[in-house]
């Protein structure tokens, strides 16, 4: 994918397309930690409590304070003729003077005010440590250190992050055109008036669920509509939706063996080269994977996606097959989640990898499988919180069995 720059606040949910270093230290400089006092440890080295050390405050320090504030407290510490040891008020952030080395917390002082004069003195009774509430310059970020790696997805908090370091644009990777066509004679638009269905027709679902897929992750969409089972229909839709140089084509319905499952007939008519049609896992069994590498719009390699009509075989198609290869044009991959173990026995085909529901059970880390879910059903999404991948070669799953877990939107 080609890259372009965009303004930082317009980054939220995009792919970072070079890697982004800090070109300072963060903090900018030695600044104190807590709302207290500043002052030379070394001048409490012999402080008691029943010989106390006086610190005279000669100001105070806020956040913001600028060269000219710190320059006067430098100037006074370091007077020739200096007879008090001398302290100053500091705020939270405030910017450390280099003469002091610790920082005493507000709460943990004693503050007299002379009787003769509206002078302060801050009383120590113990020795103080050094560097103590000091956040050191670069504590957090070194200068030239990589704060956002390539491919990453640009959260809110990263944002915050590259914010932090005075940046205003950032490079990211262009949105890739993802456009999809639902087929089958079957189905029907929810309308406003909410009318009955006629017998024989259901309402679309999986156009929804995959255009905010789809948008959640940084892509162009367009949805072409609902197609009948016409393989004449179909194939002119597909071949108007090549003129628009997508990346990826995504067609729910038309891939498994029925009469009026046109989707590999029209790809080879139109000039896809189908790299396979029929994995063994379940849901999902007929998914269809076809590249179109010709020159179109200056463009080539337009990706195809078949997916079962199902809506659990359309979600499943998508989370396993469609999503991964979106992200590994934003050269990005999602963070796993830490296995889990089975609650109960679950038998399950020997040969087919299995996408199992399951509801996540916090008490000793427990998955609990839901029992009632096929190809066409929406309802186990009610209870359920992961994916479950359930390995090929074995039928039966034991309890305490561990599971690898994939939640529903991938974690970047």
């Amino acid at each position: 994918l080609d890259s372009e720059d965009i303004l930082l606040e317009k980054a939220g949910g995009r792919f970072l397309a070079k890697d982004i270093e800090s070109k300072t230290d963060i903090p900018f400089f030695n600044n104190s930690a807590m709302d207290g006092f500043a002052l030379d440890f070394k001048s409490t080295l012999k402080a008691s409590y029943n010989n106390p050390v006086k610190f005279k405050v000669i100001g105070s320090i806020s956040a913001g304070s600028g060269k000219e504030e710190i320059d006067k407290v430098t100037a006074e510490f370091y007077k020739p003729d200096r007879t008090e040891d001398i302290a100053v008020k500091i705020s939270t952030g405030a910017p450390l003077p280099p003469c002091f080395n610790t920082v005493l917390k507000v709460e943990d002082s004693t503050v007299e005010c002379q009787e003769t004069s509206s002078d302060q003195y801050l009383v120590i009774s113990k020795p103080l440590e050094k560097m103590r509430n000091i956040r050191l310059k670069g504590e957090d970020i070194k200068k030239g250190s990589v704060v956002a790696k390539r491919g990453s997805y640009i959260s809110p908090c990263k944002q915050g992050l590259i914010s932090s370091l005075g940046i205003t644009t950032i490079p990211v990777f262009k949105k890739p055109l993802c456009i999809i066509i639902s087929t089958g004679s079957e189905l029907m638009l929810p309308n406003l008036k909410e009318e009955p269905l006629p017998l024989g027709k259901i309402y679309s679902s999986s156009h929804i669920f995959l255009i905010e897929a789809l948008r959640s992750i940084s892509t162009a969409v367009k949805w072409k509509g609902v197609v009948a089972d016409s393989q004449e229909e179909l194939r002119k839709t597909v071949e108007a939706a090549l003129q628009e140089a997508p990346s990826v084509i995504i067609t729910t319905g038309g891939v498994s063996m029925g009469e009026r499952d046109y989707i590999p007939k029209v790809l080879k008519e139109v000039g896809f080269k189908i790299v396979f049609h029929k994995v063994a896992i379940r849901p999902g069994k007929p998914v269809l994977l076809a590249v179109f590498d010709k020159k179109i719009s200056g463009k080539t390699n337009t990706v195809f996606f078949g997916l079962p009509g199902n809506p659990l075989s359309t979600i499943v198609g998508w989370r396993f097959f469609v999503l991964p290869y979106l992200l590994s044009l934003f050269k990005s991959k999602e963070n796993l989640l830490p296995k889990a173990y089975n609650y109960s026995l679950f038998k399950k085909p020997k040969e087919l990898t299995y996408f199992a529901l399951a509801s996540y059970l916090p008490e000793k880390n427990r998955v609990k499988i839901i029992e009632k879910q096929r190809s066409f059903m929406l309802s186990p999404f009610i209870e359920s919180t992961y994916w479950c991948i359930l390995p090929v070669g074995k039928d039966v799953i034991m309890a305490d069995e561990e599971l690898a877990l994939l939640p529903f939107s991938p974690i970047l």
